[in-house]
């Protein structure tokens, strides 16, 4: 009979049944290439399984499995933490699950059956997850992380094994922005200050660094019955006891009177005072905060100036956002 050492990370007994050897976690198959001969009966390939201990992925920007994104640019990481047993080389699979808006599921890969590197072994695995594919899902989507790997059985490639997945919530910090270079007015609508067509239009503000034409929205007060709601809207999404800041970027438009006068309200009460345009060249940022009653919330850019028969009281609307401070 002959016999061979093995020597291993996990100690592992004689007197140790199988099921002793099995862990509620993921198990490494061993395979030991020795020969054992008995009278009349040769036995190869002695196949046991040795616990390894496997961590989750993990999301370190998460808190509380809650990952939340704040304001429009930055990727965060998905990491896994080294483990018994890891090799350079070994193929690994890693992908985030959730649903997008329309109920259907969405997987990023960020690994594909790609090669563990020195560095993985080394300090474990780190991919980063970019910001323009989590923008994909909505807000209060659970994300599903799960990282596999293979193990090399004896210098062959064996099974595929599953890390224990991990869930996150994802929370996206609120953030709607009308810039109107669609040339639309997007979700808002006209209010009873500007009662003719005429009376709104869009005003090119040129060509940006990207090469993109910018627009603006241009009150040329038509009727001069500009007073009152120039343009408003519901929101129906907003989080109840959430305080947010509702802005918006003006200027005059000429230099003819009578001078704008604009402000900004919710829910029919003013959330800024009142802004006097005097200057054509100097873009005014109006800007106030609320805290919503409920999911919904009336939001109005309104003007202080009726201009009846005038010329003046012309300004534009360059953009209006609602943002979670």
């Amino acid at each position: 009979m002959t016999n061979k050492q093995l020597t291993s990370k996990s100690a592992i007994k004689c007197d140790q049944k199988p099921a002793e050897l099995n862990s509620p976690e993921i198990t490494k198959v061993m395979t030991i290439r020795s020969t054992v001969t008995r009278v009349c009966e040769v036995i190869t390939d002695l196949h046991f399984s040795v616990p390894v201990a496997l961590s989750k992925p993990n999301v370190p920007e998460a808190v509380d499995d809650v990952l939340t994104l704040r304001g429009v640019e930055g990727n965060v990481a998905v990491v896994v933490e080294k483990w018994d047993l890891m090799k350079a080389g070994q193929s690994g699979w890693l992908e985030v699950t959730g649903l997008l808006e329309d109920g259907t599921a969405h997987t990023i890969k960020l690994m594909s059956g790609e090669p563990l590197t020195d560095n993985d072994e080394k300090n474990g695995v780190s991919r980063p997850l970019l910001r323009k594919e989590l923008n994909k899902f909505p807000s209060k989507t659970e994300l599903t992380v799960v990282f596999r790997t293979t193990v090399d059985a004896c210098c062959e490639d064996g099974p595929v094994i599953t890390f224990p997945e991990s869930t996150y919530t994802l929370r996206k910090y609120y953030r709607d922005l009308t810039d109107f270079n669609d040339k639309t007015f997007g979700r808002w609508e006209r209010g009873p200050g500007a009662p003719d067509p005429r009376d709104l239009s869009f005003e090119s503000l040129g060509v940006a660094s990207d090469g993109t034409e910018n627009y603006a929205v241009l009150n040329y007060t038509y009727t001069s019955k500009n007073l009152g709601v120039i343009l408003h809207r519901e929101f129906d999404d907003l989080e109840s006891g959430t305080t947010y800041a509702f802005s918006a970027s003006v200027r005059r438009y000429n230099t003819a009177d009578p001078t704008p006068k604009l402000s900004l309200k919710v829910d029919n009460v003013a959330i800024t005072s009142t802004a006097v345009l005097t200057d054509p060249n100097t873009w005014v940022t109006l800007s106030g905060t609320f805290v919503a009653s409920s999911n919904f919330a009336l939001l109005v850019l309104n003007s202080h100036e009726r201009d009846p028969g005038a010329v003046g009281n012309d300004y534009l609307i360059d953009y209006l956002l609602v943002e979670e401070v």
